[in-house]
């Protein structure tokens, strides 16, 4: 189906996110009140949080919040890290992921999360140093955000994988 890299991606965001509820997004600032454009964390609604951290060609994700346990070490390069919520993000049940390989590398470049009964999703998409979320009512046209922010890959190939409650096996599908 895959290889290595590919399938414990799917595995870890599968567990990470799957039939969770998002209650909160975070953004972390530093101490001068800029957002590090490179670090998001979810709250869910099992008292439990995922953070993802992108500096270089595939993310990082954690279970630790910033004040917890940094995994990122993002202490070594600010004095003081602020979590804030954002409070224009809607609660999200994630029910169907798609997520994004470029097809030729072992590159994770993004992943939507779904949540179909309320005809939402969100988009994170990696850009090397820096990520890009944002939510969204679904549409048809899910290929937008990869093109627009990754126009280095206008002419590639990518490999999707999707689960859904449908589906509860990854399958490789051709939505671009």
């Amino acid at each position: 189906m895959c290889n290595n890299y590919i399938y414990f991606s799917l595995k870890r965001i599968k567990f990470s996110f799957f039939k969770k509820t998002i209650l909160n997004t975070i953004f972390i600032f530093d101490e001068d009140d800029d957002v590090l454009d490179n670090t998001v964390f979810f709250e869910f609604n099992d008292d439990t949080s995922i953070g993802i951290y992108i500096n270089g060609a595939n993310p990082i994700i954690t279970n630790n919040r910033i004040n917890e346990f940094d995994d990122f070490s993002l202490y070594s390069s600010y004095d003081e890290l602020i979590e804030k919520k954002c409070s224009d993000v809607s609660e999200l049940y994630i029910d169907r992921i798609n997520v994004i390989f470029h097809s030729e590398y072992n590159e994770l470049l993004g992943f939507y999360l779904f949540d179909t009964k309320a005809n939402i999703y969100c988009y994170i998409i990696f850009l090397q140093d820096q990520l890009v979320f944002k939510q969204n009512k679904i549409s048809e046209d899910l290929i937008n955000p990869i093109q627009e922010n990754l126009i280095q890959y206008h002419n590639s190939n990518f490999l999707i994988y999707e689960i859904s409650l449908d589906n509860l096996d990854w399958k490789k599908i051709n939505f671009l």
